[in-house]
């Protein structure tokens, strides 16, 4: 066993290690199956995407937040409108304002245009967010998230109001959200161990004792939610061209309650849990999601009720919640171990006491 152990190649023993691999294995399993695999993984990049920028934010400063799908609301319809063709969207959005219609960028700059948006948004939005704490805080991030679906939904002459908007660019590929998802968990590793990360961290742990070491609280806090929204809205904009039509319905509370409940499950503080958690929570609701189109097992054809996806995820969250609040990884990075490891070095001869001669040493005997 140990000549086998020798013989293996050494797992990096690395906070990045997990996520890294697993988001890799799980784009290999898209890019390989079929069309409706690779868009079921796709789907599953994304919203992990959006799930790490929730991780930097409220995992690193411990503050709850609702609001995050707000920035990928934005991303998704800024990016979408830009790269729309002009034909399309004069004729899908006569009443466009003119200084707005005459607009059209690549998918790249789209994307760096719906991030420099939503960067904006936090900005000028966190100064206030950022002094609230607890349920104050959720209900301020909460209103946030009504108030940009409220004007998606009613500034029908730029978006299309609550009906769908036909024609997006349906261009987004594996390769894509996987590089979009390794920036991201390199990012949210980079920051948790800056020196803003490690103030903010303090605050998260004991608010009044930072404050008192000088600590700017809500300055720091708004260094992660700008940062957070950035990778929110990048999310939004791979998430809007992988579709070829965008809905209001899409977005709001029903992906909220999924990117809040994969960050509980597989723990709010680690970046393996954000990607831990949303691989869980998308194997389990395509399970349910069979069982309510029916399942034959055997002779038989078993059917769930209407809406068994979010009865199931909640039963799981709830049960989660009372059993291991932290989550599955309860709040820890997963490291592999290291199959290699390095000879132990042995242990130097202790003298006797009252005599000059060191004590023998065990043939064999290591440090422990």
């Amino acid at each position: 066993m140990p000549a086998l152990k020798e013989a293996l190649p050494r797992v990096p023993s690395h906070p990045l290690a997990f996520p890294l691999l697993a988001v890799t294995l799980l784009a290999a399993t898209g890019a390989l199956g079929g069309p409706g695999l690779q868009r079921t993984v796709i789907e599953c990049m994304v919203l992990m995407l959006v799930v790490v920028s929730l991780h930097l934010f409220s995992g690193t400063s411990g503050v709850v937040s609702v609001c995050h799908v707000a920035f990928v609301q934005l991303g998704a319809y800024i990016s979408a409108l830009v790269t729309m063709d002009a034909r399309r969207r004069s004729v899908m959005l006569p009443d466009m304002p003119r200084v707005l219609a005459d607009v059209h960028v690549g998918l790249p700059v789209s994307m760096l245009l719906a991030c420099a948006v939503c960067a904006v948004v936090a900005a000028v939005t966190g100064p206030l967010l950022m002094r609230l704490n607890g349920l104050q805080s959720a209900i301020a991030t909460f209103s946030l998230l009504l108030i940009v679906d409220n004007v998606v939904m009613n500034w029908g002459a730029v978006t299309g109001g609550p009906s769908a908007l036909i024609g997006v660019t349906e261009s987004t590929t594996v390769l894509q959200v996987w590089l979009a998802l390794v920036a991201a968990a390199v990012l949210c590793h980079g920051f948790a161990r800056s020196n803003a990360g490690l103030r903010l961290r303090t605050s998260r742990e004991d608010e009044v004792a930072a404050r008192a070491l000088g600590i700017n609280v809500p300055r720091e806090r708004l260094k992660a939610f700008v940062l957070s929204a950035v990778i929110a809205g990048l999310a939004g904009a791979l998430f809007g061209h992988r579709l070829s039509t965008l809905n209001p319905e899409d977005f709001g509370l029903k992906m909220t309650f999924f990117v809040l409940a994969m960050l509980i499950i597989g723990g709010m503080r680690s970046l393996s849990g954000a990607v831990l958690g949303a691989l869980v929570v998308t194997l389990l609701t395509e399970v349910l999601l069979r069982f309510e189109g029916g399942v034959e097992i055997g002779r038989y054809v078993v059917t769930g009720p209407a809406g068994l996806r979010e009865l199931g995820l909640a039963a799981v969250l709830i049960v989660i919640l009372i059993r291991r609040p932290e989550g599955i990884t309860r709040g820890r990075d997963i490291v592999p171990p290291r199959w290699r490891a390095a000879r132990a070095r042995p242990v130097r001869p202790v003298a006797r006491q009252g005599s000059a001669d060191p004590e023998p040493l065990d043939e064999g005997a290591q440090v422990r």
